[in-house]
């Protein structure tokens, strides 16, 4: 699956005015956050067929523009690509459903104001119950 997104920002509005400070160093400034686009390509890949299901998947994300703060401001290092795993699990018990979700980064941009800057990331699902 190849998607091409426009980002104006996250969840449709920001109101951000954190600017950064010397005291949380950690933090970039994100004060009027404007993301840049970007392109998606995934690939996804079933590991077993029977109700204990396994899957695998490759997702790039490559920031085509920098992102942007504080009135157009670019963030240097905030283009490029990011390269992700993910391993998910599937148990079907009847017309009941258990998945599990671990993923993380394998290349990240140098930038990531955007919030995106998670190491590892799990999800549990149940459907059903």
């Amino acid at each position: 699956m190849i998607y091409f997104k426009r980002n104006y920002c996250a969840f449709g509005s920001n109101n951000n005015q954190f600017k950064g400070s010397s005291l949380y160093d950690k933090f970039g400034a994100s004060a009027e956050l404007n993301r840049g686009d970007d392109i998606m390509l995934r690939y996804d890949r079933l590991l077993s067929k029977h109700s204990d299901k396994w899957s695998a998947s490759i997702i790039s994300v490559y920031r085509i523009q920098g992102d942007k703060i504080n009135h157009d401001q670019l963030i240097d290092g905030s283009e490029g690509l990011s390269l992700n795993l993910a391993i998910n699990r599937k148990v079907i018990l009847g017309n009941k459903t258990f998945e599990l979700l671990l993923a993380g980064p394998i290349h990240a941009r140098k930038v990531r104001i955007d919030g995106s800057t998670r190491n590892i990331i799990f999800g549990i699902k149940f459907k059903g119950f």
